[in-house]
């Protein structure tokens, strides 16, 4: 699998019962950067699950002495295409250089063995100076800079607050607004910078998978038309907004922020301390300054790179 490997450590790829492991392994690199901590438990659960991962193929896992001491990824869903996403990660104890350095090496082996042309996309915490070097010793360019924005859920007073005019939020109904909700979220996010047309299969692929609840997805409308859409997850005992996006004629109407604060009720109703969000830092759509409007704060920064195209 994996050529020149130093002298004990041997390369295989993961299985399901690694995902503790790898977790592990992510954390206490984290760590070192004194960066929050990211659980990635219901992630790399859903990465796994799509019906497009093969871990065989897809996955390779680095041990020494019975630890793991490094891991990657590379996924790419063939029917919507786009980059080739890969997720890689070093143990602290080992050089970052030469186990970074072989891990990225069989990701662009692997891009180039099934002949995808567009570039490998991945994403380091922003603060981190030595894997931004060696990303950039190999031709790697950022692109893009991501916030996990993070609110407390323990004060809700101030999201209980009538709704703006002719706007109104409802339950997701199951078996009724699978293919509304699709188009809402196709539509909405064809403003996001990395974009990818899906047909209904692969969007339902991703969205109803493992981490999928109902109960917490909620539809806005705007005088009357379908306007917007949110999905959320518990997530590692904390709330997650997966998706929240408002069709373009209907923004400015107070319809993202209705659905937020739902959400956020919601998700605290059920116990959840905290609700947590990604939101592209230069979003032309005016994200931050709604999320930091509904009391959200950065706690995490990603510096998102593309490397070189195959």
């Amino acid at each position: 699998m994996i050529e020149g490997l130093p002298a004990g450590v041997r390369a295989r790829p993961a299985t399901r019962a690694d995902l503790l492991s790898v977790v592990d392994l992510f954390l206490s690199y984290d760590a070192t950067l004194q960066a929050e901590p990211d659980p990635l438990n219901e992630y790399l659960a859903w990465i796994w699950g799509l019906p497009h991962v093969d871990l065989a193929r897809d996955t390779v896992l680095l041990e020494a002495e019975d630890a793991v001491i490094g891991f990657a990824q590379g996924v790419r869903d063939p029917d919507t295409g786009g980059p080739f996403s890969v997720d890689w990660g070093v143990a602290p104890a080992h050089d970052l250089d030469t186990v970074g350095g072989t891990l990225l090496t069989w990701c662009e082996r692997q891009r180039d063995d099934r002949e995808i042309a567009d570039p490998i996309r991945t994403s380091i915490v922003a603060e981190d100076d030595r894997a931004r070097a060696l990303l950039e010793r190999r031709g790697y360019v950022q692109v893009r800079l991501m916030w996990d924005m993070v609110r407390a859920l323990g004060e809700l007073h101030d999201l209980d607050v009538e709704l703006p005019d002719g706007v109104e939020v409802r339950p997701f109904r199951v078996g009724q607004d699978e293919q509304l909700l699709y188009r809402l979220d196709e539509t909405a996010f064809r403003d996001h910078w990395d974009h990818v047309d899906r047909t209904y299969e692969a969007f339902a692929a991703m969205m109803f998978g493992v981490s999928w609840d109902p109960s917490l997805a909620f539809l806005a409308e705007v005088d009357g038309e379908p306007a917007g859409e949110l999905v959320a997850i518990a997530d590692e005992g904390r709330g997650f907004i997966a998706s929240v996006g408002v069709l373009r004629a209907f923004r400015g109407r107070g319809a993202a922020k209705a659905l937020l604060r739902r959400a956020f009720a919601e998700l605290a109703a059920r116990g959840h301390e905290r609700v947590e969000l990604s939101v592209d830092a230069t979003s032309p759509t005016g994200a931050v300054a709604l999320y930091e409007g509904l009391g959200m704060h950065v706690a995490r920064r990603y510096a998102i790179f593309d490397g070189p195209a195959g």
